[in-house]
């Protein structure tokens, strides 16, 4: 299921949460565990330790390992496989959603996503489920009372990691992307072929591609060609129709047209103010 993470954390930022139970299971390698579901009435947090496995929920596939967390809501339909050759290791947290926000299209209890987060980080998470599993079963009101407060801990790490991990990972996305430009900017370039090369949606691809380098992908494009184009006007004897085509312009009017607006001068105009003297 995909999600807008930050939606998501400002939906759990106005909901009143409730621990209901936090276990750490170790399952047998091979195991399935079919035709279940979700808790009903409270939702669940899946922190792989060790191993690996397939949680199918309401049809969709999720493969968890450390570093991928699974938030799932209530009594939505779950399959569950051990994959590999050891066995699969998790904390399991249980809560309630005592009240959330009704402005939201999808309720967290209806939602079952995953997260990533950079492995280093998944001891933090690990010693947070200890302490809660601790405060668990010791009983005293004060250590219920700290158990609540370490399920917003949690919550709020994991997210916080997942932005890190996330941030990282599109300036990689990114990068790739201002390559490609490099390499191709002389063909036929749209922000939604951009979009297709790292499966990304156009919207959120022009978003996060303005958010990492300061102007949107197509200013970027034209501003590479254009110096493209200055440096063949300066240092070149091709005509301005040529230049036009190989910095990606089929029509050399539209090229004049494009470069005037950026530099304030003409193609030709250009050449004859800044190029070489004969």
């Amino acid at each position: 299921m995909k999600i807008d993470l930050n939606k998501v954390i400002s939906q759990y930022s106005v909901s009143n949460l409730e621990i209901d139970g936090i276990y750490k299971l170790t399952i047998p390698k091979g195991s399935k565990d079919l035709n279940r579901r979700t808790m009903k009435g409270g939702c669940g947090i899946v922190v792989p330790v060790r191993g690996k496995a397939k949680f199918t929920l309401d049809k969709h596939h999720y493969y968890l390992e450390s570093g991928r967390i699974l938030f799932a809501g209530s009594n939505i339909p779950l399959d569950k496989m051990v994959l590999g050759d050891s066995e699969w290791e998790y904390f399991l947290l249980h809560y309630k959603i005592i009240e959330e926000s009704k402005k939201s299209k999808t309720p967290l209890s209806k939602m079952h996503f995953v997260v990533d987060i950079d492995k280093v980080y998944c001891s933090e998470i690990y010693n947070y489920m200890r302490q809660m599993i601790q405060y668990q079963n010791s009983g005293g009101v004060l250590d219920k009372l700290k158990s609540k407060t370490k399920l917003y801990s949690v919550i709020d790490t994991i997210f916080q990691y997942a932005k890190e991990s996330l941030s990282s990972s599109e300036n990689e996305l990114i990068q790739k992307i201002i390559i490609y430009i490099h390499d191709n900017f002389n063909k036929y370039i749209t922000v939604g072929n951009l979009a297709n090369k790292i499966n990304m949606d156009s919207k959120q691809f022009y978003y996060i591609f303005s958010k990492i380098v300061g102007i949107s992908p197509k200013q970027y494009l034209i501003q590479y060609r254009i110096n493209h184009a200055k440096y063949l006007l300066l240092q070149e004897n091709y005509s301005i129709n040529e230049i036009a085509k190989m910095v990606g312009y089929e029509d050399a009017f539209n090229f004049s047209r494009i470069f005037k607006k950026h530099t304030g001068l003409a193609p030709s105009f250009f050449r004859k103010r800044f190029g070489k003297n004969p």
